[in-house]
């Protein structure tokens, strides 16, 4: 986790194909809280996305920088389910980056929805909630296209808003924040899972009741 920045040895490049299944595979171990077999799982593929990154430009790279965002996600996830809080927070920088070169806007707000995770793990929920509001910023003019992409992080980060003014003691902004998701929710109609962030269109919006990051 710690080199993910550093060019590897001169090792060549596996399939972009076979680094997508791998991914998607360890997103499944993810949701199915298979931590054993994603902890197995995790090490050689990120190791293969380091040589991806370092071995690839242009669009290529921005859909490596995609696929290492969601396999950084799962990390997070495993290490913070297993109580290493300080590797959760490792994770989160390479997370942000994969995002923030990723040549998407919604793969952006997405790292933005893990950090403020970071930040209400921290209990600094001020600061998140002013955080998840200038990220919602970003998109408001969108939502009444009815992109369901658009729709489903709309309501991720209304739902991680929620849980910060939950830990805050805001019970009404709380309730606010979760209706909103979940009418979102509702007004998409289906379960969903852009970019790792569930969303179930029967009335609950992402990870809104998720502690982690």
């Amino acid at each position: 986790m710690a080199t993910y920045r550093i060019p590897p040895e001169d090792i060549p490049m596996r399939p972009h194909l076979d680094l997508a299944q791998d991914v998607a595979k360890a997103s499944r171990f993810r949701h199915g809280v298979q931590l054993s077999e994603l902890g197995e799982f995790m090490p050689g593929l990120l190791h293969d996305l380091r040589i991806a990154w370092h071995s690839t430009t242009g669009p290529d790279q921005e859909r490596i920088f995609g696929l290492l965002a969601e396999a950084y996600s799962a990390t997070g996830q495993l290490v913070y389910k297993l109580g290493y809080i300080d590797l959760a927070s490792l994770a989160v920088d390479p997370l942000r980056v994969g995002r923030g070169q990723s040549g998407d806007e919604l793969a952006v707000l997405a790292g933005d929805y893990q950090r403020a995770g970071e930040m209400i793990s921290a209990a600094d929920w001020n600061t998140a909630e002013r955080f998840l509001e200038a990220s919602r910023s970003r998109i408001e003019s969108e939502i009444g296209k009815g992109d369901p992409k658009t729709l489903s992080m709309w309501g991720s980060l209304h739902s991680k808003s929620g849980l910060a003014a939950a830990r805050a003691g805001r019970r009404d902004v709380a309730d606010a924040h979760l209706a909103e998701a979940s009418e979102t929710a509702q007004g998409l109609g289906e379960d969903r899972d852009d970019y790792r962030r569930r969303a179930d269109g029967i009335g609950d919006s992402s990870s809104a009741h998720s502690s982690g990051p």
